[in-house]
């Protein structure tokens, strides 16, 4: 059951704006009724005017009909103008009637008892309708109490009279309330149906159009069309355009089974079936079919093809839901064309890179006279190699990242870096920036039991990356360090959900493990937003050309780091601008899940 938007026992509105838009509403009605009443009241009051000039009733009562007559055509003209005020209007009038009812009757101008009393009734039950809820209490209320007092008919022997009143204002009090609870709720329902027009309208994704058959003029009539639909085919409420969009769209490929009166004939024929033929058959045929949906295809006079699903509706009147089903696959073929220009773009540029690395190397070989080794050269040489070997792990890894398992290799941290170290160093040297190892760890008892390969890989992407924004002639510092706490993050708001499955570590005593930390502090120009996003990319979404090595380096952290991330701190000082780049990893890999050094089945990033 659904809840009504007004109370049951005040009939008024829980939120203030619906009642204020539902005052607004009824404005209108009691504005209508209004007129008609002044309009039967200056009728009235002419022929009253007539007679009396004929009949000679006097001056007074000439003059009082004439004033009165003005009186009321005035007010008819301006009633627009004083609706605002018929809150207040209304009531009087209500009270001035009933008064002059009740002097009538005690006057007893001729008039038939009945009659006059039936006359009465009517135009007080009209105008009772349309009163605030508040005076219709206190007229209903008072009035009958006022009435039988007025014409004493408080006694024992009019006890029939006092029963019948009563009564007759119960019934009252039940057809005012049942007039007010079905205004309201005619009201609340069209605004809500009003806001499911308007979603319907804005936010249904597929084009949809409603019609509906008119008999009189025997032609389909626009009910309902949405915004998509309107936006694509223009028809702006446009009767003519309906009718050309129904005769210029024609059904194609239609099976035997949905074949029925003159399709038949037209099909046999050879004619073309429109829209508008295949509708009009269906309307005719409607009392053979309960309410069902049908699937065709369609091709208009520029031979684009459509499906639409055409869905009959009976209620009030018969409508026609047609729903023109959107072809995902051009979407499909641009959203895959889109992403192959980017592979193959990827690919040409690294190809270019491989290119013109080469061919430093062979330039740097040809200079080199035999028997000499400069040890400069031979760094230049054995720089440009690692370089062009880590962008190949990162193509490597991009495209089978699904198929790679994890290979555990054993050595000591500073055998690692220290084998690194000449790569940094002339990587800095070619940006014309300084390079610097703090290693803050006992170098003879680090030993690792890790994937060497990838740990090199995250540190050169890492580097190179923090290479393009670094100052000229600044200094990158590399940090190593162990941090005690095999957990540090567990107190803290950035803790990760990943970081869980590592916090057994922090219970364990008998383990050799070491949380290390490597720690890059370098400086740029300006603050970067979104800083961490250059350097991994978690939503794995191919949209630029520097999103491979991201994605790469994302799928590495989620591989060695507990906390799947890398944590930056910016900081102004002075014209530049500080920065803090780190990530953890842990000595031994072995020891954190046993199924970790298993093979990591992700989905690929390019499916």
């Amino acid at each position: 059951m659904k809840v009504l938007q007004f109370s049951l026992s005040t009939l008024q509105f829980h939120n203030t704006t619906l009642e204020d838009k539902y005052q607004e509403y009824i404005l209108e009605e009691k504005l209508t009724f209004f007129k008609l009443l002044m309009s039967i009241t200056i009728l009235n009051t002419l022929v009253s005017l007539f007679r009396s000039i004929i009949e000679g009733w006097g001056t007074f009562l000439i003059i009082s009909l004439s004033v009165q007559t003005a009186l009321y055509f005035i007010t008819l003209l301006f009633s627009r103008k004083i609706s605002p005020y018929l809150k207040y209007i209304l009531p009087l009038l209500y009270v001035v009637q009933y008064t002059f009812f009740i002097i009538g009757a005690l006057n007893n101008l001729l008039q038939p008892h009945y009659v006059y009393g039936f006359l009465g009734g009517i135009f007080s039950c009209c105008m009772l309708n349309y009163l605030s809820v508040k005076i219709k209490i206190v007229i209903l209320l008072s009035s009958i109490w006022i009435l039988l007092g007025i014409f004493r008919i408080y006694s024992l022997f009019n006890i029939n009279y006092i029963l019948l009143g009563i009564g007759a204002t119960s019934l009252q009090m039940f057809s005012a309330y049942i007039f007010e609870y079905n205004s309201r709720l005619y009201f609340s329902q069209g605004m809500i149906i009003k806001q499911q027009i308007n979603l319907m309208y804005e936010f249904t994704s597929q084009k949809i159009l409603i019609v509906s058959f008119n008999k009189n003029k025997t032609f389909f009539e626009l009910d309902f069309v949405n915004q998509k639909f309107d936006s694509f085919y223009k028809i702006e409420n446009n009767q003519d355009k309906v009718k050309e969009f129904l005769r210029n769209h024609f059904i194609i490929n239609l099976a035997t089974h949905q074949m029925f009166g003159s399709l038949k004939v037209q099909k046999f024929a050879n004619k073309q079936i429109t829209l508008e033929d295949l509708l009009f058959e269906k309307y005719r045929a409607q009392n053979n079919f309960l309410e069902q949906s049908n699937s065709f295809q369609i091709i208009d006079q520029n031979k684009n093809k459509n499906e639409i699903q055409v869905q009959i509706i009976n209620g009030l009147k018969t409508l026609f839901l047609i729903i023109i089903k959107e072809n995902n696959n051009d979407i499909q073929i641009e959203k895959y064309e889109k992403k192959m220009q980017m592979i193959n773009n990827l690919s040409t540029n690294f190809s270019i890179l491989v290119g013109s690395k080469l061919q430093s190397i062979y330039k740097s070989i040809f200079d080199l006279e035999i028997y000499q080794y400069e040890t400069q050269a031979l760094n230049k040489i054995q720089g440009s190699i690692q370089y062009i070997l880590n962008e190949s792990k990162n193509q490597l890894m991009f495209f089978s990242q699904n198929k790679i398992h994890q290979l555990i290799d054993r050595c000591l941290l500073s055998t690692f870096i220290l084998a690194l170290k000449p790569y940094l160093i002339y990587q800095c040297q070619q940006s014309k920036i300084q390079f610097e190892l703090l290693f803050q760890m006992d170098k003879d008892n680090v030993q690792m039991k890790i994937n060497i390969k990838q740990l090199t890989q995250i540190l050169i992407n890492i580097f190179n990356k923090i290479l393009i924004y670094s100052q000229s002639n600044s200094t990158i510092l590399l940090r190593i360090s162990k941090e005690y706490n095999l957990n540090p993050l567990s107190n803290s708001q950035q803790k990760q959900s990943s970081s869980s499955k590592y916090d057994y570590l922090c219970s364990s005593q008998d383990n050799s493990q070491i949380l290390i930390n490597f720690n890059f502090l370098f400086k740029t120009d300006d603050e970067i937003n979104n800083f961490e996003r250059c350097f991994i990319n978690k939503d794995n979404e191919l949209e630029q050309k520097d999103d491979l090595i991201t994605i790469v380096n994302s799928y590495i952290i989620k591989q060695l780091s507990p906390y799947n991330k890398i944590f930056i701190i910016q900081e102004k000082i002075s014209r530049s601008q500080n920065n803090t780049l780190k990530f953890y990893i842990y000595s031994d890999q072995t020891q954190i899940d046993p199924s970790y050094c298993k093979s990591i089945k992700q989905q690929n990033i390019i499916d």
